[in-house]
C-alpha cells in the first residue's frame, strides 16, 4: 500500500536501554520437603537479555505478587495455532471465544470490554513489551500472529502496572522470537474442514553478535457461513545486535494484510446445525468485509549500566489502513491511521532483595476517517458522508517499589498516572447530493460542527504484601486504583461527541500460588467496583456508548492447576467464575452484566513420552448468559450453555519434524460463540442476534526444524 510503504522510517530513534528485571541466574524452586523439582528448574543463558524465553522468565513470574501468566508456544504449537482462542482458553481470568474460527475474536479479561464484541476493549497489546495497536486501548486482532512468537505474558487487573498501562481488564504482551532462540529454518503447514490452510515459513540464525529471526505465514479460510472468507499474510522479523557486553538493540519489522469476509449475527430462535452457517442477509447483500492493512517499525535496546541498574527505551512507528465494506446507516469506512511513540523504563536491583522499577511512555496519533454511502453491490463508494482528523496523546508513568522485610515477606507500593488527550476535527459542513446509484440503508450526514476537545488524567496508586512461607509456594493481597478512558471510537458513538468520562476502579484481591512435587496451582480472588463503567447503552431514549449512571461490580475467582497424576499424564484445569452486575443502578439494579459467562471451565487430560509423543483430549463448559442488560426476555435472550469436546495427537522425532492433529468440537454442538449486548428485548425482534460457534472439525499438519 502506497500510503504505508511511503512511512518515513527516519521517526525512529535508536535509543539505549535495558529491559525490566531479568535474573541473571534462575534457581530451581524447592518443595516443603527440599526436594528439588525438576519441572521448574531454569537454566537461563548468560545473556537473555531482549532474547529471553519463558523459561527465563519462569521463576520471577511464579514469584510474583500480581495475577500474571506466561505460556510457552510449543504448547499451542503442538495442534492448531488459528487464532487466540488456541492458546488463551488455558489462561485464567480470561474469555475468549472464535467469532468466525479465525482472527475475530470476543476477548476480555475480568469482564472488560462489554461494550465491544471483537476489538477488546479495556484490554491493552503489547508486542514485545512496546505498544501494539491503538494507543488509547483495545486489541486489533488482525495484528495478532500467533506463529511469530515464542511465548505470551498475561498481566490481569492490577497486574497492567508491569507494563504501565492504563487498563482495568489488563495487558497482553507478545514475545516474539529471535535468531538466538529459534536458529535454522521452520517450516509448518496446517489444513483442515471449511478451507482451512495456514502455511509458515522462517529463519532463524546467530553470526557472532548479531542475529536475525523472519517469520512469513499465510492463512486461508472458506469458513463455515456464507460470508466469511479470510486471506491473510502476515511478516515478522527482527534483527538483534549486541553493540558491547552491556548494551543490546533490537528492532522489529511488522507488516499485516489481513482480509475477512463479515457473516454478521443471526437471530438466536432461529439457530440450529442448518442455519449456524448463513450469514445477516445484509452482508451477503452488500458484500460486507474488513479489510486491514499495517506497517510497523519498532526498536527495544538495553543498557545494563552496571551489575545492579538497568535501562530500557523503546520506540515505535506504525502506518495502517481500514476499509471497511459497508455496515448498513454507516456505509463504507476508509481510515488512514498513524502513530509513533517512544517509551523509558528503569530497573534497580537494591541491596538486601529490595527493587525499584519505573516508566514513562508518550505516544501520539493522527488518524484520518472517512465514511461513504456505499452502491448496491457495496464495493464502490458513493457520497463522501463523513470527513475528520482525530489527534491522540497519550501520556503514561509508572514506579513501584518492592521491600524485602524479611526472608518471609515482601511489601510493594506503586503508582500509574495517565494524561490522555484526544482533539476531534469534523469537516463536514453540510448533506451530500442525492447519489442516484446508492440504495438500500445508507449513511447521512451531519451537517453540524461534532468537534471536541477532551483530557483525561488520574493517578492510579496500589499497595501490596506477599507471604512466601516456603520457596515456591507464597500468598499475595494487593489494593489498587485503575483509570481507563474510553477508546476514540467510543468517543463519536455517544448523542453527544466527546462527552464520556474515564471509568474508575478500585481492586482488592488475594491470591496464592504455589508447586508441589506432582503438581502447581494458581487461586486468585478479586472484587473491583468500577465507577461510570464504558457500556453500549440506551438512556434517556438516545442509543450509543455511555457512563453507566451507578457503580458496576466485577467479582470472581481465578483457578489453574496442574496435577501429575502419573509421570507422563498430567490433568490441567483452568476455571473462573465470573460475576459481574450492576450494583443499585438506577435504571438497571442489580441485573448481570451480559454476554459474559458466569462460568467456564477448561481441563486437558494430557499424556507426554520422552519420545515426543503428546495424547491430550479436552473439554470446555460454558454456561449460559444474558444478552440484555435488564436480563429480561426469556430463553430467546440468553445464550445457552455448551460443552465442546476436543483432542490434540502430536508427535515430535528427534529429526526435528512434529506431526499433529486436532479434533474441535467432536460432539458437532450447537452454540453461541458471542453476542452483542442489547439494553433489553426489541418490540420487532423475537430474539437476540448471536454469533454461531464453529461445527465439528479435524485439523491436521505438521512442522519440521532444520
Amino acid at each position: 500500500m502506497a500510503s504505508i510503504a511511503s512511512c518515513r522510517l527516519i521517526a525512529l530513534v535508536s535509543l539505549i536501554a535495558v529491559p525490566p528485571t531479568l535474573l541473571a541466574s534462575h534457581p530451581t524452586l524447592p518443595d516443603p520437603d527440599g526436594a528439588r523439582l525438576d519441572t521448574v528448574t531454569v537454566q537461563a543463558p548468560d545473556r537473555p537479555g531482549l532474547a529471553a524465553t519463558a523459561d527465563d522468565k519462569l521463576e520471577d513470574f511464579f514469584r510474583a505478587s500480581r495475577a500474571q501468566s506466561l505460556l510457552d508456544s510449543e504448547r499451542w504449537r503442538e495442534g492448531r495455532a488459528g487464532n487466540q482462542e488456541d492458546a488463551f482458553k488455558r489462561v485464567p481470568g480470561v474469555w475468549v471465544s472464535s467469532e468466525n474460527n479465525g482472527d475475530d475474536v470476543a476477548l476480555s479479561i475480568r469482564g472488560s470490554g462489554i461494550s465491544s464484541s471483537s476489538f477488546g476493549r479495556g484490554v491493552r497489546s503489547y508486542q514485545d513489551g512496546i505498544i501494539l495497536g491503538s494507543l488509547d486501548g483495545g486489541t486489533t486482532n488482525q495484528l495478532v500472529d500467533m506463529l511469530a512468537y515464542d511465548h505470551l505474558e498475561v498481566y490481569r487487573g492490577p497486574a497492567a502496572l508491569a507494563l504501565g498501562a492504563a487498563t482495568t481488564g489488563g495487558v497482553i504482551n507478545y514475545i516474539s522470537r529471535t535468531g538466538r532462540n529459534t536458529p535454522g529454518w521452520l517450516v509448518r503447514s496446517e489444513a483442515g474442514r471449511f478451507g482451512y490452510r495456514r502455511n509458515q515459513l522462517a529463519h532463524g540464525g546467530q553470526d557472532g553478535d548479531l542475529d536475525h529471526f523472519v517469520s512469513i505465514n499465510h492463512t486461508w479460510q472458506e469458513g463455515f457461513r456464507d460470508q466469511q472468507r479470510q486471506n491473510n499474510l502476515r511478516l515478522n522479523a527482527n534483527l538483534g545486535v549486541q553493540l558491547r557486553d552491556d548494551i543490546e538493540n533490537r528492532t522489529y519489522l511488522m507488516v499485516t494484510e489481513a482480509n475477512t469476509e463479515l457473516a454478521g449475527g443471526i437471530p438466536l430462535h432461529t439457530l440450529n446445525r442448518d442455519t449456524r452457517r448463513q450469514a445477516a442477509a445484509n452482508n451477503v447483500q452488500y458484500d460486507a468485509d474488513r479489510n486491514w492493512q499495517d506497517l510497523r517499525l519498532a526498536n527495544r535496546a538495553q543498557w545494563q549500566m552496571d551489575d545492579r541498574q538497568r535501562l530500557t527505551s523503546s520506540a515505535f512507528v506504525t502506518r495502517s489502513r481500514l476499509d471497511h465494506l459497508p455496515t448498513p446507516f454507516v456505509g463504507i469506512i476508509d481510515n488512514e491511521l498513524e502513530s509513533y511513540g517512544v517509551g523509558l523504563d528503569y530497573a534497580l536491583e537494591q541491596h538486601g532483595g529490595h527493587t525499584l522499577v519505573a516508566g514513562v511512555r508518550a505516544g501520539q496519533g493522527s488518524d484520518r476517517l472517512a465514511r461513504f454511502q456505499q452502491t448496491p453491490d457495496g464495493q464502490r463508494k458513493g457520497n463522501q458522508t463523513y470527513d475528520a482528523r482525530l489527534r491522540t496523546l497519550q501520556l503514561e508513568a509508572y514506579a513501584e517499589q518492592t521491600w524485602q522485610v524479611s526472608e518471609r515477606w515482601r511489601l510493594n507500593l506503586g503508582a500509574q498516572a495517565l494524561h490522555s488527550r484526544r482533539a476531534f476535527d469534523d469537516f463536514i459542513r453540510e448533506a451530500p447530493p442525492p447519489c442516484a446509484e446508492c440504495t438500500g440503508p445508507q449513511p447521512r450526514a451531519n451537517p453540524d460542527d461534532i468537534s471536541y476537545r477532551v483530557t483525561y488524567q488520574g493517578l492510579s496508586p496500589k499497595a501490596g504484601a506477599t507471604f512466601e512461607w516456603t520457596p515456591g509456594q507464597l500468598v499475595f493481597a494487593q489494593l489498587a486504583r485503575s483509570i481507563e478512558g474510553p477508546a476514540s471510537s467510543e468517543l463519536g458513538n455517544n448523542p453527544i461527541p466527546g462527552s464520556l468520562d474515564a471509568q474508575t476502579a478500585l481492586t482488592a484481591e488475594l491470591g496464592t500460588r504455589g508447586m508441589l512435587s506432582r503438581g502447581h496451582w494458581e487461586l486468585v480472588l478479586y472484587h473491583t467496583r468500577i465507577e461510570d463503567e464504558i457500556l453500549n447503552l440506551d438512556l434517556d431514549g438516545a442509543t450509543g456508548i455511555f457512563n453507566a449512571r451507578g457503580d458496576t461490580v466485577h467479582q470472581g475467582i481465578e483457578l489453574g492447576t496442574g496435577l501429575h497424576l502419573h509421570e507422563d499424564l498430567m490433568l490441567e484445569t483452568v476455571y473462573n467464575l465470573s460475576d459481574f452486575r450492576f450494583d443499585d443502578d438506577p435504571d438497571f439494579g442489580n441485573s448481570r452484566l451480559p454476554t459474559i459467562p458466569r462460568h467456564t471451565l477448561f481441563m486437558s487430560l494430557r499424556y507426554s513420552t520422552p519420545g515426543g509423543l503428546v495424547i491430550a483430549p479436552n473439554g470446555r463448559y460454558v454456561s449460559g448468559y444474558d444478552l440484555t442488560y435488564s436480563n429480561t426476555g426469556g430463553s430467546q435472550w440468553q445464550a445457552p450453555s455448551h460443552t465442546l469436546w476436543g483432542l490434540v495427537v502430536s508427535q515430535e522425532f528427534a529429526n526435528g519434524l512434529r506431526l499433529f492433529a486436532e479434533g474441535q468440537n467432536l460432539t458437532d454442538e450447537v452454540y453461541v460463540a458471542s453476542a452483542t449486548a442489547v439494553v433489553a428485548p426489541s418490540p420487532t425482534a423475537t430474539s437476540g442476534n448471536v454469533n454461531p460457534g464453529g461445527p465439528r472439525a479435524w485439523y491436521a499438519g505438521f512442522e519440521y526444524r532444520f
